[in-house]
């Protein structure tokens, strides 16, 4: 067993070592205030500081492998005080198709709030009032709001005065000018029309970078899915995680939480997190765990579940719809304003009415399967793995272990790199604003045809992955 895992590592070492070829990485690091972007475009070839770190977890979790090694028999996985989440596009996919013109915000962690859109005031009309064939309330002399509008347009258009024509009006000859007007120009002005050649270089557009990407967004592999690819078809480790992520050099490097964009009443069977570490040396810290059935365990084995992966998602509901009051021929209620038979909103209540009290917005945590608990622990046992290595750039750090496999990767990009993910985000966006003001627009008409749902056309969820 031990000679298949050291092959492992050297499988993948090898195949990523090949991908590095076709692109030399330089171990030498540049001063950080030396690769910022600032009034001059940067060389494309330079390093930018910008780093893009690739991690995958492998599980071989089959019956014999569990089997095979006595494990602790009560692990205490923790999770960091300090943390944030990638910004991951099916994530807020998902939430667009769940609560449609919600109002969706992701702060510096990674932390999104859905904030759900107010009701509609409701307006009841008493069924005693005459209605006309469409659903407009019928005045005493038997015209609708419409028809008496449109009577009093026409009389105020009956009195207003005859215009003038603009030619008959005298305007005076105060500001007249010359019928040839450039021959009163100063022929010394053309240098000023045209530009003196000796303020070019001053007047000369500013420098304006290329937009730059979206850090710590969930990406797809790139120099890792070719070796994972060809592992994980000739090995019985099944790919449990696979993402990449950029990051600028300013940025802090706080523990990455990752729970599978998992469902809210989901548990998911891996958890844990992943820390980079830069200094003198880059290290990168793992803490992941495996729940399992425990069938390696007694029958009367039982310990404390995990705790709960952190919910990073929050909805606020809005305030319940106004309340409203019916004013009717109670000579106590009188409003001079209200129509008799109409239900009229709190903010038309007359001075010395007691509107209902409206309780503030509140925030739902999700749909929960043990009530107030939060879902089930479906599982008896952890297999828990937690280590800290150094990781030379462009080469991989392989965590070795019978159940669960940590692979990791980084390298520094060059401004053509960078620019050319942020040009390629940027693309995504508008293909994506596009997308939803088309379905807004296409949901505005009163078409009983109009898709819905999952039937909607959705904007693209990031780049295809490639494993």
């Amino acid at each position: 067993m031990m000679i298949l895992r050291i092959a492992t590592a050297v499988f993948l070492v090898s195949l990523v070592a090949m991908a590095g070829e076709a692109q030399p990485i330089s171990n030498a690091r540049q001063p950080i205030d030396d690769v910022l972007p600032g009034d001059e475009a940067p060389d494309l070839e330079a390093d930018s500081g910008w780093i893009r770190v690739e991690l995958a977890v492998l599980v071989d979790d089959r019956p014999q492998m569990l089997e095979s090694e006595q494990w602790p028999a009560y692990p205490a996985p923790t999770y960091p005080a300090d943390f944030r989440w990638l910004i991951d596009s099916e994530v807020l996919d998902r939430l667009q198709k769940q609560h449609p013109g919600a109002d969706i915000d992701i702060d510096e962690n990674g932390r999104i709030r859905v904030t759900l859109p107010e009701p509609e005031p409701a307006f009841t009309v008493d069924p005693t009032i005459d209605l006309d064939e469409e659903g407009t309330p019928l005045l005493d002399d038997g015209l609708t709001n419409t028809e008496g509008a449109a009577a009093s347009t026409e009389a105020d258009e009956e009195q207003a005065p005859e215009l003038v024509p603009l030619e008959f009006i005298d305007t005076g000859t105060a500001g007249e000018q010359p019928a040839d007007a450039s021959a009163e120009m100063d022929p010394e002005s053309d240098s000023d029309l045209l530009g003196d050649e000796e303020n070019k270089g001053e007047n000369a557009p500013e420098y304006v970078p290329p937009p730059l990407p979206t850090a710590f967004m969930k990406r797809p592999l790139d120099l890792l899915a070719s070796g994972l690819n060809a592992l994980t078809r000739s090995q019985p480790d099944r790919l449990a995680l696979s993402t990449a992520w950029v990051q600028p050099p300013e940025s802090k490097n706080p523990a990455i939480v990752f729970d599978g964009a998992r469902a809210p009443d989901q548990w998911p069977q891996l958890q844990g997190f992943a820390q980079l570490r830069r200094g003198t040396e880059t290290r990168i810290g793992v803490n992941f765990w495996w729940s399992t059935a425990g069938d390696y365990l007694p029958d009367t084995f039982f310990m404390t579940p995990p705790p709960p992966v952190p919910e990073r998602v929050e909805v606020i509901a809005p305030p319940p719809a106004p309340a409203s009051v019916r004013f009717d021929d109670d000579p106590e209620v009188a409003d001079p304003d209200a129509i008799t038979g109409l239900t009229l909103p709190a903010d038309r209540l007359p001075s010395d009415a007691e509107p209902e009290t409206i309780t503030p917005p509140v925030a739902i945590a999700g749909p929960l399967v043990n009530g107030d608990a939060g879902p089930l622990w479906p599982w008896r046992h952890v297999i828990h793995v937690a280590d800290t290595r150094s990781v030379p750039e462009g080469q991989v750090r392989y965590f070795d272990h019978p159940v669960v496999k940590i692979v990791a990767t980084f390298t520094e990009l060059t401004w053509g790199e960078v620019y050319a993910l942020g040009a390629a985000d940027d693309e995504r966006r508008a293909a994506a604003a596009a997308l939803e003001e088309q379905a807004s627009e296409f949901n505005s008409h009163d078409n009983p045809t109009a898709p819905v749902g999952d039937d909607l056309q959705t904007p693209p969820a990031g780049l295809p992955s490639r494993l």
